[in-house]
């Protein structure tokens, strides 16, 4: 089970910099990539595991 906090935990010490946030989504940005990535922040609720394959599709890293 992870958690908001967690992704945005690996996200940063990885390079990715929150660039805004709209209602309850975030936006990353790297330097390194042509593209935006979406993470959602619902508090304790567990993000799920289609959005955890995507994120680390998008981004290379491993996040479980």
């Amino acid at each position: 089970m992870m958690v908001f906090k967690d992704i945005d935990k690996k996200l940063r010490k990885n390079g990715w910099v929150k660039v805004r946030r709209k209602g309850s989504h975030n936006m990353y940005k790297h330097e390194g990539f042509s593209v935006c990535i979406c993470v959602p922040d619902h508090g304790k609720e567990s993000i799920s595991t289609g959005v955890i394959k995507s994120l680390e599709r998008d981004t290379g890293l491993s996040l479980r």
